[in-house]
């Protein structure tokens, strides 16, 4: 088993305000801040429905073991691991030196395995005896791929016109379909 956590959360959202309002064919400024929220809670449900990281943030995943040759790190796309921590037998937390693993940033999700003639290092057999520092997402606004930023705007287009759950003598979706359909190939899931 592990957990994961977001250290740093990402410092941009994929989807301006201004683009934003022309979906939705909004004028003035006085749902900004709806519009805002919006964006960042499609954003949110759109990461968790893909697996996915959009705009760059720091993660920490805990394990309590280096459990298999090669670790599939959640949320791609993995940008750079920044540090492996591990509690050693005696009980001390140690950092092991990147030299001896490798990183794969190019799959997807990214992997880690020791480096050529290395191996793990033994763990003492504690929950949460790995700690996994790393780097996540898109990078910049304009990297996130188009059909998960169309994704977004289904969802908040919804949102955005049915402010309600439950509309009178209506069938609504929590998801627009074509939501999904847009952001389904890009699903990764890793075991945590």
């Amino acid at each position: 088993m592990g957990g994961l956590k977001r250290i740093t959360g990402p410092d941009a959202e994929p989807l301006s305000v201004t683009m934003t309002k022309k979906h939705l064919r909004v004028e003035g400024t006085e749902d900004d801040d709806y519009i805002s929220n919006l964006i960042i809670a499609a954003r949110e449900d759109r990461e968790a429905y893909t697996g996915r990281q959009f705009i760059t943030a720091t993660w920490e995943w805990n394990l309590d073991s280096f459990r298999s040759a090669v670790l599939e790190v959640p949320n791609p796309p993995l940008i750079a691991v920044n540090s492996i921590k591990y509690i050693d037998t005696d009980g001390i937390q140690q950092t092991w030196a990147a030299s001896k693993y490798d990183v794969d940033a190019v799959s997807q999700p990214g992997r880690i395995t020791p480096a050529f003639g290395e191996s793990y290092p033994v763990t003492r057999d504690v929950m949460n005896a790995v700690v996994i520092n790393y780097d996540a997402g898109y990078g910049i606004a304009d990297a996130v791929p188009l059909n998960l930023k169309q994704s977004m705007l289904e969802i908040i287009g919804s949102m955005y016109e049915h402010r309600e759950t439950v509309i009178a003598g209506a069938s609504i979706s929590k998801v627009p379909q074509s939501a999904d359909w847009l952001a389904g190939r890009d699903r990764r899931f890793v075991e945590i």
